[in-house]
């Protein structure tokens, strides 16, 4: 019965994601890598969708952190830089620019050619990449002005 239970992973799941994903990779033997790393990547946008606050951010970066070094062992830093790209861009229209502060403090940037011999990006590029991101948040709370009782009066 507990073999049953167990079978074989074949889809990235919500509840322990970085462990299907590992398992299905090593069940193919690396076969299908991209589409094992589309799932992961719904799974990432899915969880930080349904997120309230940050109650799932610790899941949601160990499944970045998982993508990321998968990337690197099976050489295909483009799909992880592509997404790391995305996520930055993507993050404020969710209203989780918050979680991109969490990315910067844990320095997951993207895939160096360093780290990935099919990565074309530099170790300075990928460092920039984090801070860029810090600068244009810290410009926009400076510059954001301040709401005031009498400005929402105004609006009424």
């Amino acid at each position: 019965m507990a073999s049953i239970a167990k079978g074989a992973v074949t889809k990235v799941g919500t509840v322990d994601p970085v462990k299907d994903f590992k398992t299905i990779i090593a069940q193919n033997k690396g076969k299908e890598f991209e589409k094992v790393c589309d799932e992961m990547i719904k799974q990432i946008n899915e969880l930080l969708k349904q997120s309230f606050g940050k109650n799932i951010y610790g899941k949601v970066m160990d499944c970045i952190k998982a993508l990321r070094q998968e990337c690197c062992i099976f050489d295909h830093s483009n799909i992880f830089n592509g997404f790391l790209k995305d996520l930055k861009i993507t993050l404020p229209t969710l209203l989780k620019g918050d979680f991109w502060q969490e990315i910067q403090k844990a320095g997951v940037t993207l895939i160096a050619s360093s780290e990935c011999s099919s990565s074309s990006v530099t170790k300075d590029a990928a460092i920039q990449f984090l801070q860029e991101q810090k600068q244009e948040n810290d410009d926009q709370t400076a510059v954001a002005p301040e709401e005031d009782e009498d400005d929402l009066l105004d609006m009424m």
